[in-house]
């Protein structure tokens, strides 16, 4: 008897764009539900950058606002994928990948004796990023109009 995770013919346990899609929700989960915490309260974001991180007065502001733009702006274009020109979709992958060294060797790092699993989970999300960044973006069915 013959194993089968589908009630049709066509072998849907073997299909990469679905896995990848899952990856790019995911991914994009990570980023978006911090982003918009962030993005309707900036104080959280500005305590950490300049209390924690070290960096002082506007360009702190500047480095708090950096990042809630491309957590929101990069989560939702990496959300629509295909949909986004492709530069904009690697520059938000390329963001949140600095981000997460950022918080890495600022935050988690220092504090890996108290919590290990910070460091671990994020070089989890490195990898889930790096996997997106070596893959073209996908679209949903339909939409862009390719096959």
């Amino acid at each position: 008897m013959k194993f089968s995770c589908c009630s049709t013919e066509k072998n849907c346990c073997e299909n990469p764009a679905l896995g990848l899609g899952i990856l790019r929700l995911g991914v994009v989960i990570l980023f978006l539900v911090p982003g918009i915490i962030k993005l309707m309260n900036p104080g959280i974001i500005l305590n950490m950058i300049q209390n924690v991180v070290g960096i002082p007065g506007i360009l702190g502001v500047i480095m708090a606002w950096l990042v809630i733009i491309t957590e929101v702006g990069g989560g939702i274009a990496v959300l629509l994928g295909k949909i986004v020109p492709k530069l904009i979709y690697k520059i938000s992958l390329v963001g949140f990948f600095v981000i997460l060294l950022v918080a890495m060797a600022t935050i988690h790092i220092p504090a890996i004796k108290a919590n290990p699993m910070g460091v671990l989970s994020h070089i989890l999300m490195l990898c889930s990023v790096l996997c997106l960044m070596f893959t073209r973006p996908m679209c949903p069915s339909g939409i862009c109009g390719d096959k």
